[in-house]
């Protein structure tokens, strides 16, 4: 593979420059641990006191004997439904960004009128300049209560932190909360995870291949140390940031793995993470992740082609999806499947959750016939099936999915989904998607498939794809396999207003859709999945039902269909010509050749903004025909591509 330029996105992690090696674990019995908690509360409110520092809605109050034991509380009261502020009550608090903290709150509820039979607090806002940019809910989902119960939450500081305590939007009554705390509860000062073994399954030689980042400018003197079994290895990482040691041919069992990064010369201990690896016999696999990143499923390479789909309506829709070349679906809401033949009333059901009938023995039939039908058509599934893995233990299942956008403050319980997937669907690998470079890092903790999705065509402007080559980038230094998700959607069916009307908006065209998705196969990427059918059929048809359709037709079902095309390319193993690239424009241009049966396929794209030309050089290869029209055979393995803005051509022998 070449490029013409390569732009990495910045991270503040430290390259850890010396080479790996196993060394002797140093004593690190009198060492300073930067990860421990710092002692005692940094907040509390026992609403003893005038409300100081909170910004109340009309409908709170502090209530003198509403609290614990006749103890002062405020009381939240909401009797307009569509009066949400009436029923927050909000204050900053005092914490430092990039440490992680504990909130717990006693709450009572009154009369609380909803569907959801939980609550939503207390709830960390995250703002930037006053203004908001996000909300972390407590992932317990503490339920409603006519007695004194403690909610918790956790979460990870930026400059702007306010803590909320609230009544949901759109529900009435009343909810009292006494003894709120937010508490130090430490933090690592980096990154430590496993690239191997996936799916944390242990191997023959109990290998462990780590990466390690610390946050820090500041080089030291780094070692890793791993406790496992009663044994302690250390290592010194790599220029790369790699880190592998060996524990040798474990037993069958669970195993308890903590590993941490110190640094010798300042005696500190910077990073602690606690991983849970298992060793098992040879039981076959329906779907894992080899050592080269492809998924393996039902014993043989796959190439996942997919297409996220909120909510499975139909058998039309299942065959439009197995018919434009997709071969699995991502849902997110595995526990709402109720396929129906035809669109019906049961068909047009939008849940947010699990179904009224959740649990029945209906419910279970609604699931098996579902997972039947979607098979039926040959596709697999992606999804959150977390719990009744009897009942989603699927031939159609190839991977569990924990996680879309969330922010890494939720890092325990990500951490702990992952256990309990692989726990529930032994050897199915775990994907999450974060829309954040920043913590594409942190997310690799939680993760054996990294999902990125970057969006770059807003308007009539959007003229490059340097987002997805930043994003791109980025997500390669995690050293995890990577899911792509493509804009397969316009901006319009989502943030369509009264200010900005459909038309102001822009969907991708074929030729930026295609070279949205061969920059990533370019660069090893083997795991794509579009958003979304519902985006398309549900969000632009309700703006312009011509231009969804087209889109779907002209644009959305080609890509796919060359992507499946490219499929034996892209995994096959065999040694393809190094490509040489000589750039003739500005424009960052790559370029990789594939090999498959002895035959060469060549990829290459341009990034834009403006002219792409470059000079493409395929050592022994003098007859490649072009696909889009892009290249110009020069003769002598020498080719000319020129392209203008976002553009792409695949040469086939």
């Amino acid at each position: 593979m070449k490029k013409s330029s390569c732009f990495f996105a910045s991270l503040t992690a430290v390259m850890l420059l010396a080479a790996a090696a196993c060394v002797t674990v140093p004593d690190t019995s009198d060492y300073k641990d930067d990860t421990a908690a710092s002692s005692g509360s940094c907040f509390v409110e026992g609403f003893e006191q005038p409300a100081k520092g909170w910004e109340l809605g009309k409908g709170c109050r502090i209530v003198h004997n509403a609290g614990m034991n006749g103890n002062p509380g405020l009381v939240i009261t909401r009797t307009d439904a569509e009066d949400y502020d009436s029923g927050v009550a909000r204050i900053r608090l005092n914490v430092i960004p990039g440490r992680t903290y504990k909130v717990s709150a006693m709450y009572r509820t009154e009369d609380l009128d909803t569907d959801r039979r939980y609550i939503l607090a207390p709830a960390i806002e995250f703002r930037k300049n006053g203004e908001y940019v996000s909300m972390n809910n407590p992932s317990n989902r503490p339920p409603v209560s006519d007695t004194w119960k403690e909610s918790k939450n956790e979460f990870t500081a930026t400059d702007e932190v306010y803590l909320i305590l609230r009544l949901f939007y759109g529900e009435t009554g009343t909810i009292c909360f006494d003894d709120i705390r937010v508490e130090d509860a430490g933090s690592n000062q980096g990154v430590l995870y496993p690239i191997a073994p996936r799916e944390l399954l242990l191997d023959s030689e109990g290998t462990l291949d780590f990466k390690a980042f610390v946050w820090n400018e500041k080089p030291g003197d780094y070692r890793v140390i791993f406790e496992l079994n009663g044994m302690k290895k250390a290592a010194v990482p790599d220029k790369d940031n790699n880190v592998r040691v060996r524990f040798g041919n474990l037993p069958e069992g669970e195993y308890d793995c903590t590993a941490s990064i110190v640094d010798v010369t300042n005696k500190t201990v910077l990073v602690k993470s606690q991983y849970h690896f298992r060793r098992t016999g040879k039981a076959s696999r329906q779907s894992y992740l080899d050592e080269h990143g492809r998924l393996i499923v039902d014993g043989k390479p796959f190439m996942p082609v997919g297409v996220y789909y909120s909510w499975v309506r139909t058998e039309k829709d299942l065959k439009r999806i197995a018919d434009g070349g997709f071969n699995f679906i991502l849902t997110y809401t595995p526990t709402a499947l109720n396929i129906q033949p035809e669109l019906n009333d049961a068909a047009k059901l939008s849940p947010s959750g699990n179904p009224k009938n959740y649990g029945t023995e209906e419910w279970k039939a609604d699931i098996r016939r579902s997972l039947d039908t979607i098979r039926k058509y040959d596709l697999k599934l992606m999804g959150f099936p977390a719990d009744h893995p009897e009942l989603y233990k699927h031939p159609v299942l190839i991977s569990s999915y924990t996680a879309d956008e969330l922010r890494v403050s939720h890092a325990k319980t990500l951490l702990d989904k992952r256990e309990a997937y692989l726990k529930n669907y032994p050897g199915l690998p775990v994907a999450a998607l974060t829309d954040k470079p920043s913590d594409y890092l942190a997310y690799s903790q939680f993760v054996d498939v990294l999902g990125i999705d970057p969006y770059p065509i807003l308007s009539k402007k959007s003229d490059s794809m340097d987002m997805v080559r930043e994003y791109l980038m980025t997500a390669l230094r995690t050293g995890k396999p990577i899911m792509f998700v493509p804009q397969a959607f316009n901006w319009g069916g989502h943030r369509t207003s009264d200010k900005r009307p459909y038309e102001s908006f822009v969907t991708p065209t074929e030729e930026q859709l295609r070279s949205m998705v061969l920059l990533p196969l370019i660069y090893g990427v083997k795991w794509f999945c579009f958003y979304s059918y519902t985006t398309i059929f549900e969000r632009m048809s309700k703006y312009d039902a011509a231009d969804a359709q087209n889109f779907w037709d002209k644009a959305v079902v080609p890509t796919a269909k060359l992507l499946r095309e490219l499929e034996p390319w892209a995994l096959s193993l065999e040694k393809a010509p190094e490509v040489g690239v000589k750039n003739l424009a500005k424009t960052a241009i790559d370029a990789r050749a594939f090999s498959y049966n002895g035959k060469v396929a060549v990829v290459i794209t341009s990034c834009g903004p403006g002219e792409g030309k470059a000079e493409i050089f395929v050592p022994g290869k003098t007859d490649l025909k072009s696909r889009f029209g892009k290249v110009q055979n020069l003769g002598e393995g020498k080719y000319l591509f020129t392209g203008k803005d976002i553009a792409s051509d695949v040469l086939f022998e």
